[in-house]
């Protein structure tokens, strides 16, 4: 049997963070973004593991090292944290009802560092499965993305976001760019949006 949780739970998991240099404090209320990107190294392994509510318990020394964090800083904080804003929502709830179908999802991510700075990512999130098959937690590898892509793609995120921002309410938003975004599938526009779905 597998375990679910809902999807508008997972989205809004804000917990503060106890301890040393809470990652929370650093991102929610100094960083700007800078405009300024990054470009992940080939031969850095990204990865990071979380609860089922999106709380971080692993993440790798080289995911660390391009966030500009310390290990202490990232655990047990919300994954949602380190979302860049030019992240429509609508993305992420597709994100969610793949993990609650106990399905993987594949997608192009914009990912903040503690500068402000952004990179990149063509990222996989899978659920993570005990002995009994119940998910226990989501994990997550990020690669590189084909630079070609991340034009096309940035102006697919950039459409969804202008139709979030128009609508009245947020589920209103998010229902009206996932159609943004399943039209642009059909469509075949952009080419490298196919990578999601295949």
């Amino acid at each position: 049997m597998t375990q679910v949780i809902d999807s508008n739970a997972l989205m809004s998991v804000s917990t503060p963070v106890v301890g040393r240099g809470s990652l929370t404090r650093r991102l929610c209320a100094y960083v700007v973004p800078t405009g300024e990107e990054r470009t992940i190294p080939a031969d850095a392994v990204l990865v990071s593991k979380t609860d089922l509510f999106g709380r971080i318990t692993y993440i790798s020394d080289d995911y660390l090292r391009l966030l500009g964090l310390a290990g202490e800083e990232a655990i047990g904080a919300p994954h949602s944290l380190l979302r860049h804003p030019m992240m429509p929502g609508a993305i992420f709830r597709k994100l969610w009802n793949h993990l609650r179908a106990n399905e993987p999802f594949t997608f192009f991510l914009a990912n903040m560092c503690a500068s402000g700075d952004h990179f990149w990512a063509l990222a996989r999130v899978s659920p993570v499965h005990d002995e009994a098959g119940l998910v226990i937690g989501y994990h997550s590898d990020l690669s590189v993305p084909n630079p070609d892509c991340i034009e096309e793609i940035d102006a697919l995120y950039e459409r969804m976001r202008a139709v979030e921002k128009r609508c009245r309410n947020e589920a209103e938003g998010i229902a009206a760019a996932l159609s943004v975004f399943e039209r642009a599938l059909r469509g075949h526009e952009p080419s490298c949006a196919r990578i999601m779905v295949d």
